[in-house]
């Protein structure tokens, strides 16, 4: 599936573990933002040694209570395509949305 600069895709996250990073923080957009730290969990159900860390924008706040450290699950996770032009041409990517984000149960 090609996704045009706008267009939104949902996304899943089952069987990964995912941690805040650093503390959510509010941008400019008034939007918060967080990263996470996601590591995936093996055959054997032990969390990999390997991981990545995503940021992800959230359309609603976060609980006041999360912090660095907790881990966390993200309500509703998609990804949206954007393009801009730079000095050289076009870029294209996509971005990390999540509806809300909640302590891991």
């Amino acid at each position: 599936m090609t996704l045009r600069p706008g267009q939104t895709q949902s996304v899943r996250f089952d069987g990964l573990l995912m941690w805040v990073s650093d503390s959510p923080r509010e941008g400019s957009s008034g939007k918060f933002r967080v990263r996470l730290i996601v590591k995936p969990f093996d055959a054997q159900g032990v969390v990999s040694p390997g991981g990545d860390e995503v940021r992800v924008t959230l359309d609603s706040p976060p609980e006041s209570s999360i912090a660095a450290g907790d881990r966390v699950e993200l309500v509703e996770p998609y990804v949206q395509a954007y393009e801009f032009t730079t000095h050289g041409g076009t870029a294209t990517g996509l971005i990390f949305k999540a509806a809300a984000l909640h302590p891991a149960l």
